[in-house]
């Protein structure tokens, strides 16, 4: 068909302004955006997009000639900003039927594999019929809930973080969560979870994508070929290498922990291996020793011209040459330290370079010291030396596990071996434990203790209670248990994400402290639940009720005061209000039992929240059970 005259000017004009509208729209930073909540894949850290999907991106734009902006955000409102042109397209996004009908898809960015990850228990759930009645936590707008939607047999929960979801999943209020299982093991590795395991194989493996508003095809052939340049030319490879070595790889704190003693019991037996060397050595050098005068006494007995005595001679000074290298070796070794001690002066005579350097001294600094000098305090000086006297002095092997001061004032742990060379003399081998005893020291923290907030856990929440059971059968006073649930939690995470809904928890958890009395117990029960335990209130059950109530109303009114939530980095505070469901249940004369007790609590926290919140409710029976 031939096009008119009239009009040829006119479509000219149009497509100069097409191309001038193009090229204006890019003069400013295309907007990308990415899932925040899916590290080490896409997240956000000190104002910034990071991750292996977003270097991706930006070596694509940069091949590609474009200039892009990668935003890390909540993926549901990114979604939403770009089908509204207020961003220009979605990175790290996984193809399906449903997505396919709103955006355009790029070529391959990264390969995702979806695994379901269950408690240690749940071996049934292997599949995806075996989901069937399941509760699976998935994320709200992301591939995995848009991947099982169609099977309706799944119970799909909404989790507000894959933190809180494997939190859920070990309380067991969700039987899987179906996630990336880069993501996913990132979580549990972070988090120091223990009892999870992830379902092999993969549930689903997929290739994410670059997505653009549909129709939009210039832009999204100006990212393919960026993508095909960066492949071409081994970008690609090189980043997925770098963070392919970030990949997690974790155990369990019972492997942790068994590691840790395997370890220790390492260097036990090769410090005990260590002193039998030493004590061998020493007894060899005792024995050559008199072998060499015996040797020499027989030389002098012998004629002088004898070429069996010249013989002897030489043998014995090699013997004894050997033997100096021998006891030269041991004495400088860089793996155990070495002193030797006058018990009557207190004095150190000697050490090598490695009792030195354990101890902060420069190469020989510490002969002549008083030993009083690597003691913190006048009394374990006191108490260790007399130990060792009597230990040594009495013929026995002195082995000791102590705290010892450094030449700049810090302590640390030591193990000592010491035994009784003559005398007044010893020698001791130490090894520096420290670290091995910060460990065990963290450890037992962590088996009662919160984290997060510094309370008890649910493990020292149950000691106390059973212990104040049994005081109040001794004493025939009322007690009480205070269980309490945050109100209006749940949307501060879902929008500015668990890092500021960690700073709540732990501004909740002082407050409740500053409430109470130092004898009584603040736990933190799981998620946002927190109980209080208080015992010895009364013998009267009306007054200890009332003594309770004026508490639980205490802290009702303190924790619906506004917070004022500072996340690190710049930017103004976020006032949230939040308040609390609480419900108590008293308990005397040891009854009734610890289980039975919380789940009273629980009953009446439940009947507080349902009729109304922000509320104290006390136990009574006809209060149904929490669903």
């Amino acid at each position: 068909m031939t096009v008119p005259a009239r009009y040829r000017a006119g479509m000219f004009a149009a497509l100069v302004l097409l191309v001038l509208t193009h090229g204006l729209a890019w003069a400013q930073p295309l907007v990308f955006l990415g899932n925040a909540r899916i590290e080490p894949v896409v997240f956000a850290r000190g104002g910034s997009a990071q991750g292996v999907a977003v270097d991706l991106t930006r070596a694509m734009a940069a091949h590609a000639g474009l200039q892009v902006d990668v935003q890390a955000v909540e993926w549901q409102a990114a979604q939403a900003q770009v089908l509204a042109g207020q961003a220009d397209a979605l990175i790290q996004i996984n193809p399906s039927a449903e997505r396919e009908k709103l955006y355009d898809f790029s070529d391959v960015l990264l390969d995702s594999h979806f695994h379901l990850f269950v408690s240690g228990g749940l071996s049934a759930i292997h599949d995806l019929q075996s989901l069937d009645g399941q509760r699976v936590g998935v994320e709200g707008g992301g591939f995995p809930i848009q991947y099982l939607r169609p099977h309706t047999g799944i119970q799909l929960v909404t989790v507000p973080s894959w933190h809180a979801a494997f939190e859920m999943l070990r309380e067991g209020k969700l039987d899987a969560v179906f996630v990336d299982r880069w993501v996913g093991e990132y979580e549990l590795s972070i988090s120091r979870m223990e009892g999870i395991t992830v379902v092999e194989p993969p549930l689903v493996s997929s290739q994410s994508r670059i997505a653009v508003k549909k129709g939009n095809r210039l832009l999204l052939e100006r990212i393919n070929a960026g993508l095909a340049g960066m492949a071409r030319d081994g970008t690609r490879q090189a980043i997925l290498e770098r963070w392919q070595g970030k990949q997690v790889v974790y155990v369990t704190r019972q492997e942790y922990e068994r590691r840790n003693w395997l370890l220790a019991l390492l260097a036990i037996g090769f410090l005990s291996l260590s002193m039998a060397a030493l004590a061998l050595h020493i007894r060899v050098v005792r024995r050559r020793n008199a072998e060499l005068l015996q040797v020499q006494a027989q030389l002098k007995s012998a004629l002088e011209g004898s070429t069996q005595a010249l013989d002897d001679t030489r043998q014995a000074k090699e013997a004894m040459e050997v033997l100096v290298a021998e006891q030269r070796a041991v004495l400088s070794s860089d793996f155990i330290g070495l002193i030797r001690v006058d018990l009557q002066s207190h004095t150190l005579l000697w050490a090598n370079n490695a009792a030195c350097r354990m101890l902060g001294y420069a190469p020989g600094a510490l002969a002549s010291l008083p030993t009083r000098t690597l003691f913190a305090s006048d009394e374990d000086f006191a108490a260790f030396s007399q130990k060792a006297q009597e230990i040594l002095l009495g013929g026995g092997n002195l082995h000791e596990e102590i705290r010892q001061k450094r030449r700049d004032g810090s302590t640390g742990w030591y193990q000592i071996s010491a035994s009784l060379l003559k005398d007044s003399l010893a020698v001791a081998a130490i090894v520096d434990v420290t670290e091995r005893k910060a460990t065990e020291d963290e450890a037992a923290y962590l088996a009662y203790f919160d984290p997060l907030t510094g309370l008890a856990n649910r493990r020292m929440l149950n000691s106390r209670i059973n212990l104040a059971l049994a005081q109040s059968k001794r004493s025939h006073k009322h007690g009480a248990l205070i269980f309490l649930d945050l109100d209006n939690f749940k949307p501060l995470n879902d929008r500015y994400g668990h890092e500021l809904g960690d700073l709540l928890l732990q501004e909740v958890a002082n407050r409740i402290v500053a409430c109470v009395r130092e004898v009584d117990t603040v736990a933190r029960f799981g998620g946002d639940e927190f109980v209080v335990l208080l015992g010895e209130l009364d013998n009267d059950r009306a007054s200890a009720a009332h003594m309770v109530g004026d508490v639980a109303e205490k802290i009702r009114k303190s924790l619906a005061t506004p917070y004022a939530l500072q996340a690190p980095g710049p930017g103004a505070p976020v006032t949230h209000l939040a308040s609390a469901s609480i419900g108590v249940a008293l308990f005397c004369n040891g009854l009734p039992q610890a289980s039975e007790l919380l789940m009273q609590g629980d009953a009446a926290m439940y009947a507080a929240k349902t009729s109304g919140r922000n509320v104290v409710r006390f136990f009574e029976a006809a209060d149904p059970a929490p669903p």
